[in-house]
């Protein structure tokens, strides 16, 4: 696992472990956690960490049992570490939203939410690397689908000019 403390290398290594544990779903828990260790180790602000590992949550998908064990071995690092980077109210609520998807059916609710957090990471992405969005842009990227948000989330990588995310979101998807 790459060790590099920029906030991009972890999205890259997020989409890259999509691909390797399609299959492999205890694989896909340890490299989930290990993530998200690192973004602690890193020493990002606590709204990176939190924006990057919903960014994890909604690309890492994982059964309940073992995302249950995930979020516990979380818990116990940050307690190890004495970080507490996921208050309280926040961790309560992310349990109640579990709950509750379960009881809803998962597929609708929870592909919203991670929709949505897809598009928050990708703008919050955009504006670390590009500097302040303009409402334009920032519309664009909100009526982006869900399908080409980790497209977008790749390419702000490449960017060094909002001119360059105008072109991107102006062309039709490569298909």
């Amino acid at each position: 696992m790459a060790t590099s403390a920029n906030p991009f290398a972890t999205v890259v290594l997020a989409h890259l472990a999509v691909q390797a544990t399609r299959r492999d779903a205890p694989t896909r828990a340890q490299v989930k956690f290990q993530l998200t260790r690192q973004l602690y180790a890193h020493g990002y602000q606590r709204q990176i960490i939190l924006d990057l590992y919903r960014f994890i949550d909604w690309l890492l998908r994982l059964p309940d049992d073992l995302d249950a064990q995930v979020w516990q071995q979380i818990k116990a690092y940050e307690e190890a570490q004495q970080m507490k980077y996921i208050s309280t109210a926040e961790r309560l609520g992310m349990e109640q939203g579990r709950a509750e998807g379960r009881a809803e059916g998962r597929a609708e609710g929870r592909a919203e939410g991670r929709a949505e957090a897809a598009r928050d990471l990708a703008q919050r992405l955009a504006e670390k690397r590009l500097g302040p969005l303009d409402e334009e842009l920032t519309a664009q990227i909100a009526a982006l689908p869900v399908e080409r948000l980790d497209d977008l989330a790749l390419a702000i990588l490449d960017f060094t000019h909002r001119d360059e995310l105008r072109t991107w979101l102006d062309a039709p998807p490569i298909v």
